[in-house]
């Protein structure tokens, strides 16, 4: 019976003891049930509302991207090439603006850079296209945007960056699928700067690499154009 009345007093004591700390520390007990409340309830919600976001931008994205293969004509949807690109251009603005932090997000940039790139606003395409390749350096997108850096100095008549760019590619991605585009662009630069030697070294490139190509096709028609 003693032991059991030890046992009985040890308990009480136990169950004081935690009486006392939880009085003195009722604030943090609160501010830890209300931690694992909102991680109980939040977090579901949170891990919803992404998985949402995620499903509502990339349909958004997948909206501008059919439209930017639309046909143009009388009797379709876009009257003219511009029409087109400009209602394209809104689609992405909306993911850019609605939808940050997912992968649509993310690849809105680079096709906001190839509309501004067709419209002509090179500054805002070159900005997109260099975001882009940041986000997608990776990826497929992200070497088609690299090149779009270029492209976008190109239509600008900057050659010597676009150089920089094309040859940063090559350094870059040595077997990157675009290669023979970035050498074919790099021909047409030293074409027009009358550097017909280095023209004919880099078509020469395409030629060898690829011989059934159609890269290959154009830089043999090109050379004989030089």
């Amino acid at each position: 019976m003693s032991n059991w009345k030890i046992s009985v007093q040890k308990d009480k004591n136990n169950f004081e003891s935690f009486k006392n700390w939880a009085k003195l520390h009722q604030e943090f007990i609160a501010i830890l049930i209300i931690v694992i409340l909102i991680i109980g309830i939040g977090l579901p919600y949170y891990l919803n509302s992404v998985a949402t976001n995620n499903k509502k931008s990339m349909a958004m994205l997948n909206m501008g991207i059919y439209y930017l293969n639309a046909p143009v004509g009388p009797q379709s949807a876009f009257k003219t090439e511009v029409e087109k690109y400009q209602e394209c251009s809104t689609f992405f603005n909306k993911v850019k603006n609605l939808y940050p932090g997912t992968q649509a997000y993310n690849i809105a940039y680079y096709y906001l850079g190839k509309c501004d790139l067709f419209l002509q606003n090179y500054m805002l395409a070159s900005k997109y296209f260099k975001l882009a390749y940041k986000k997608l350096k990776n990826t497929p997108l992200g070497q088609e945007a690299f090149i779009g850096v270029g492209m976008c100095y190109i239509s600008q008549s900057q050659w010597n960056p676009a150089i920089l760019i094309f040859e940063k590619y090559l350094k870059i991605y040595p077997n990157g699928f675009l290669r023979e585009e970035a050498r074919f662009n790099l021909a047409k630069i030293d074409k027009l700067v009358h550097n017909l030697a280095m023209a004919k070294i880099e078509l020469k490139k395409i030629i060898h690499s690829h011989p059934n190509s159609d890269w290959a096709k154009q830089a043999s028609f090109e050379l004989q154009t030089l």
